[in-house]
C-alpha cells in the first residue's frame, strides 16, 4: 500500500509546475528518510507517493500519473527492467531514475535498455536532487551515438552457425528498437514478434549486457552521458 504522505507536506510543495514524484522500492525507512532528503534538497519536488516495488507499480503509476518516477533497486535486475519500461510504455511523458548502490555493467545494461536514467545512491541530498532534476529535464532516449554503439557491439559479437546468426539478427532487431524508446507493443508492431516474446528477449539481452567484460567499455560512455 501507498504511505500517506503528510498534508503540510503536499501544501508546501504545491507550486506551479511542481514536479510530482513517485518514489518506489526500498524499505519502508528507506522511502521515508529519501522522501524527507528530497524534500529539504529540492522543494519544487511534489512526493506523491511512496509504495513498494510490486508488479502492479505501473497501474499504480498510472492512477498517480507522477512526472518522475524514481526506482530503488539495490542491484538492478529483470524485474526493475521490465518495470520501467512498463511505466514509459504507458506513461510516455515520465521520466524514469533507477537509485541504485553501484555503477557497474549490470547497472548500465538496466538503464541502457529499460529506459531510464540512472543515479547511484548519495546520502548527501544536495547532490542527489540536481541529478533528478537534470533526469526530468533531458531527452528520455538515449544518444544515437550512444545507442549505435551498443547496437554495433552486440550485433557483430560472435555467433556460429546460421540458426544462431538468424538469431542475432532477431535480437539485434530488438535491441535496436529497444534503444530508440520503443514500448514492448511498438517493439512487437515492428518486428512481427508477440509481446511475451519482446519480454522474454529482453530478458535476455539485459542477462547478455550485464554478465559480458566487455559491455564494460561501452558503459563508461553511457554512465557520462547518464550523469
Amino acid at each position: 500500500m501507498p504511505e500517506q504522505v503528510e498534508d503540510n507536506q503536499i501544501e508546501r510543495s504545491d507550486w506551479i509546475e511542481a514536479p510530482r514524484v513517485l518514489l518506489a522500492g526500498g524499505s519502508a525507512t528507506t522511502r521515508r528518510g529519501l522522501t524527507a532528503l528530497l524534500e529539504r534538497a529540492e522543494p519544487r519536488f511534489q512526493i506523491v507517493a511512496a509504495m513498494e516495488l510490486t508488479a502492479d507499480l505501473p497501474e499504480k503509476a498510472v492512477e498517480i500519473a507522477p512526472d518522475l518516477v524514481v526506482l530503488d533497486t539495490q542491484l538492478p535486475d529483470i524485474a526493475a527492467v521490465l518495470t520501467s519500461r512498463s511505466i514509459r510504455g504507458r506513461l510516455s511523458s515520465t521520466a524514469v531514475v533507477l537509485l541504485t548502490a553501484q555503477a557497474d555493467s549490470r547497472a548500465v545494461a538496466a538503464c541502457a535498455i529499460s529506459g531510464a536514467g540512472h543515479v547511484v545512491k548519495s546520502l548527501d541530498g544536495a547532490a542527489l536532487a540536481p541529478l533528478l532534476v537534470r533526469s526530468l529535464e533531458r531527452q528520455r532516449r538515449l544518444d544515437a551515438r550512444i545507442g549505435a554503439l551498443v547496437l554495433h557491439w552486440y550485433a557483430t559479437r560472435p555467433a556460429d552457425g546460421a540458426s544462431a546468426q538468424a538469431r542475432r539478427a532477431t535480437e539485434s532487431a530488438i535491441l535496436e528498437q529497444v534503444l530508440n524508446g520503443s514500448t514492448d507493443g511498438e517493439i512487437a508492431f515492428e518486428t512481427g514478434v508477440d509481446s511475451i516474446t519482446v519480454r522474454s528477449e529482453i530478458a535476455r539481452l539485459y542477462g547478455t549486457l550485464s554478465e559480458e567484460p566487455a559491455f564494460r567499455l561501452i558503459g563508461r560512455s553511457l554512465m557520462r552521458w547518464l550523469d
